[in-house]
């Protein structure tokens, strides 16, 4: 996966050789011409979640996330000014920890598609708040694919799943006030 972030650096998600940031000037060359590379490190719960990439996208907040095969993972700076990630899993509420596909809307939630339904994720506090959604809110299946979500001009989500896809406007989205 490709994503090109608010400051202008080209960030690189892998199938195995986890995430990889080029920092961009104002004309898209490479100053320095080189890669800062996130690699997972099972002994340190800081690094990301895993070294499968599956999609990349920026909050309004301009916090970067990552959508990986071992749940949702959040960059950010510790206090020693070091790159470190907050992981969140199903145990979070996520609906499944593959994360395929990340979009923003323009209330400040992510919007995830994943292999058990979509979820709108709200990054509020120190873990968010999920809500997910499945069939029986007429998603076309649980499960999406990887690479297969996009957010058209007129603001429409569209995240594709193995039985088709899901289109809608975010804003448009009610939840069911009556059991």
């Amino acid at each position: 996966s490709l994503f090109v972030d608010s400051r202008n650096a080209l960030w690189v998600g892998t199938f195995g050789g986890g995430l990889n940031k080029l920092t961009l000037d104002g004309q898209g060359k490479t100053p320095d011409k080189k890669f800062v590379r996130y690699k997972n490190d099972p002994k340190n719960p800081l690094s990301i979640g895993s070294d499968v990439i599956f999609s990349i996208n920026e909050d309004k907040n301009g916090n970067i996330w990552v959508g990986t095969n071992s749940g949702l993972n959040k960059l950010v700076t510790n206090e020693r000014g070091e790159a470190v990630f907050v992981r969140l899993y199903e145990r979070d509420g996520l609906p499944d920890n593959y994360v395929y596909g990340i979009i923003p809307d323009d209330e400040g939630n992510l919007w995830l598609s994943t292999v058990q339904g979509l979820s709108r994720f709200t990054p509020a506090g120190e873990k968010g708040t999920f809500k997910n959604y499945d069939v029986k809110d007429g998603l076309q299946n649980n499960e999406f694919k990887f690479g297969s979500y996009h957010k058209g001009l007129s603001g429409t989500f569209y995240f594709g799943g193995t039985h088709g896809f899901n289109s809608f406007k975010p804003v448009e989205v009610k939840d069911n006030q009556h059991a």
